[in-house]
């Protein structure tokens, strides 16, 4: 619990309520704008209900400084303007007087505001409902220190922005609708990813695979296995190729893990919780299949949450870089 304190001073309050690139009223629902013109018009001219505008006014008045005085105005970890969350809707109430005299007959400069402020309040509501991040705690909790309130170029709305911008970049317009991305690729040059003939390497897990997972948007895949499991590259050139393997690795319980190439042990491990990335020796990959064997003796565990699975371990990226074993090292030249 917070407690009870209202010994922050008003107007710095006020200020923080109103403006705060976290917090502000004005900055996550500028529609409040319109309200402020409404209210204005009702009482320079005789409208109905005028009785009802100035309960509308004495409620939200009397929010706004509650909230201006206490001295965590900012609501701890939230989005927005929580604590004012209850008066948004009467200042939708009260911006009807106004909106009836702009959307009648003539310019339309006041109607097309409306909408871009409106647009922009639904889509600031959006963000913190679908793209949550993790401003509140990072890098420092914003109860310890508050003056990240006040900083434009990091707040909600902007982490969230980055994060809509960095998915679209790395999953296009339509990653909402998309699979989760595989975890696995080949790299290399194109002389080693296609043959002479045009078949290409490829790559395939196992049945003791489970099916690829993502989480938020699709940035991050991953996928468990059920136990010791493997992964076949085909090598499609008529000779060995040289090969390299980087892997991003974790378990749920401690465990080891070896991974087998062709019979031989090329590295092994202890997993935890906390994903590794590792990096192999070079090794080779004959022509045809070739299997790599993630081998743990420890037995699986279950996930709970309902989840029913037996899991063993998770790899969130395995990238296997093909080079052509004729290039002489460090020298480009084929050798004969």
């Amino acid at each position: 619990m917070y407690g009870v304190s209202f010994g922050t001073p008003f107007l710095t309050g006020l200020e923080g309520v109103l403006f705060s690139p976290a917090r502000g009223l004005l900055i996550y629902f500028p529609l409040a704008l319109f309200a402020i013109l409404g209210l204005a018009k009702v009482t320079r001219e005789p409208a109905a209900h005028r009785s009802i505008y100035l309960a509308f006014v004495l409620f939200i008045a009397a929010e706004i400084v509650s909230v201006s005085k206490w001295s965590m105005w900012w609501g701890g970890h939230s989005y927005g303007p929580r604590l004012l969350a209850d008066v948004q809707p009467f200042l939708l109430l009260a911006s009807i007087p106004i909106c009836k005299a702009i959307f009648e007959p003539g310019p339309k400069f006041w109607a097309f505001g409306f909408f871009i402020l409106f647009a922009w309040s639904c889509g600031a509501q959006a963000l913190g409902a679908y793209v949550p991040t993790d401003w509140n705690s990072s890098p420092k909790s914003v109860d310890l220190a508050p003056g990240r309130l006040w900083d434009w170029g990091d707040n909600p709305m902007r982490r969230s922005l980055r994060l809509v911008e960095l998915t679209l970049w790395r999953r296009g317009p339509l990653f909402m609708l998309l699979p989760p991305k595989e975890v696995v690729s080949l790299t290399g040059p194109r002389s080693m990813l296609i043959a002479a003939n045009g078949k290409p390497a490829t790559l395939s897990f196992g049945s003791e695979w489970y099916a690829p997972e993502s989480g938020k948007f699709g940035l991050d895949s991953w996928r468990w296995s059920s136990g010791s499991a493997t992964v076949t590259v085909q090598n499609p050139h008529a000779f060995a190729v040289e090969a390299k393997l980087d892997f991003t690795i974790s378990s749920l319980n401690p465990q080891t893990l070896s991974l087998i190439v062709g019979g031989r042990e090329i590295w092994r491990g202890t997993l935890t919780t906390e994903p590794i990335n590792k990096t192999t020796p070079t090794f080779y990959l004959e022509a045809g299949d070739n299997q790599l064997q993630f081998v743990t003796p420890n037995p699986t565990a279950g996930p709970g949450n309902g989840d029913t699975r037996r899991l063993a371990f998770q790899v969130r990226s395995i990238r296997i870089e093909l080079r052509d074993p004729r290039r002489s090292p460090g020298t480009g030249v084929i050798t004969r």
